[in-house]
């Protein structure tokens, strides 16, 4: 009675297993699109990619099973190496098509993340060293939380997924990468991962001093990648006057050059740390009267996010309008902007993006701004009275009821 019981156990469990190994295996073909990642990857998942995991098979093509990993893991991340080989060799055969290389790219993050994280970690470490690498043809394209929508190596996808998996080993694997320098768009990342790990501050100089160095690659500068210049959003983490002047004098270097790409990104990086420290920018000014005198207009954009409720900002806003050496060209256009309440949208590597004021929020502010410029009046050069006064009538127009 016994034996007859085990049997109808027995069986009824083997009917079960081979149920559920069916059931995984079609879900293969259920596997989210690389721009859906978000910083919480998932840590397991039931797909099945059609790249061989070592416990599906073995790390040959005969399909034999994968060989027991030893107490070190060794063999076992030997055989995760090879999966990622195979997604190198699978992108080269897509032939640069967009939908083949990001179907690889997204079904080797499941078959990673699906894994150990010690293992896989150890996997990625192991390949990177190795220096092998395919290109996807796709843009470097930063997503929400810092984590890629878009990559251009395989590189750079494991790079972006590396610190989900193990941060200390991203954080160690981002050291090897900013002492080698070899590639600015894995530099980036290496500045991100880097960035993410410094949760108390400590890194903070380490951080400085990496991105510094990256500054100063002028083969990096001359044609600088998507990478390269998202990379800039270091300095904004940052955003500590060392770091602004390094980017002012990268914003003249890139006027002088008509380096456009460059040109931007600093003035936009300048944009934005002077919105998350206000003090860089009117410690500037009472220092350098003629600060960036070699872009007057991006000059005047920046004075223009001046909060003169600030004594420190109102002797700055004080300082430039009654500058002699200012254009009517510049003055024209910061009567017209200021105060500036305009914000750029989109994702960063490491900050996030500013928060842009309600309509109550801007005319409370604007409301302040105007009661602040009555007592500066008394204070304004007589030949820089025209502009001053189209900024009080504006904001008189923009706060009347």
């Amino acid at each position: 009675m016994r034996t007859r019981l085990w049997i109808i156990v027995a069986g009824a469990a083997c009917i079960i297993g081979l149920t559920v190994i069916y059931i995984i295996s079609r879900s293969g073909s259920d596997v989210p699109d690389l721009s859906d990642a978000s910083k919480d990857f998932p840590r397991r998942s039931s797909a099945r990619p059609d790249f061989r995991t070592p416990e599906a098979s073995g790390s040959g093509s005969s399909g034999a099973p994968a060989e027991e990993p030893d107490p070190g893991g060794g063999s076992r991340v030997e055989s995760v190496v090879e999966i990622i080989g195979e997604a190198v060799i699978a992108i080269r055969n897509s032939a640069g098509d967009p939908t083949s290389t990001r179907d690889v790219l997204s079904r080797l993050r499941v078959n990673l993340t699906s894994l150990p994280e010690e293992i896989a970690a150890a996997a990625i470490v192991r390949f990177l060293d190795s220096g092998d690498d395919a290109p996807t043809g796709l843009p470097f394209i930063v997503g929400p939380e810092g984590v890629m929508a878009s990559v251009p190596t395989l590189r750079t996808a494991l790079l972006d997924l590396l610190p989900s998996l193990d941060p200390e080993v991203a954080l160690e694997n981002a050291r090897s990468i900013i002492a080698r320098r070899g590639s600015p768009d894995e530099y980036a990342l290496a500045l991100r991962n880097i960035a993410w790990n410094d949760l108390q501050g400590d890194l903070r100089e380490e951080l400085a001093a990496s991105f510094d160095q990256m500054l100063s690659m002028e083969t990096w500068r001359a044609r600088p990648s998507d990478g390269f210049l998202e990379a800039f959003d270091i300095a904004v983490e940052l955003a500590d006057p060392a770091r602004f002047e390094a980017i002012a004098s990268v914003t003249r270097e890139a006027i002088a050059s008509e380096n456009q790409p460059l040109s931007r990104a600093a003035f936009i990086t300048l944009d934005r740390m002077t919105l998350r420290n206000p003090d860089l920018l009117a410690d500037t000014l009472h220092r350098e009267p003629d600060w960036m005198s070699f872009a007057p207009r991006q000059r005047a954009s920046l004075v223009s996010r001046l909060d003169i409720t600030r004594p420190g900002d109102s002797d700055a806003f004080l300082n430039y309008l009654n500058n002699p050496n200012l254009s009517d060209d510049e003055l024209t256009y910061f009567g017209k902007l200021f105060p500036n309440g305009n914000y750029l949208t989109g994702h960063r590597l490491v900050t996030s993006e500013e928060n842009s004021l309600t309509i109550e929020q801007r005319q409370r502010m604007d409301r302040e701004i105007l009661q602040k410029l009555e007592t500066l009046a008394p204070r304004i050069s007589p030949r820089r009275a025209t502009t001053f006064e189209a900024i009080r009538e504006r904001l008189g127009r923009l706060t009347s009821p």
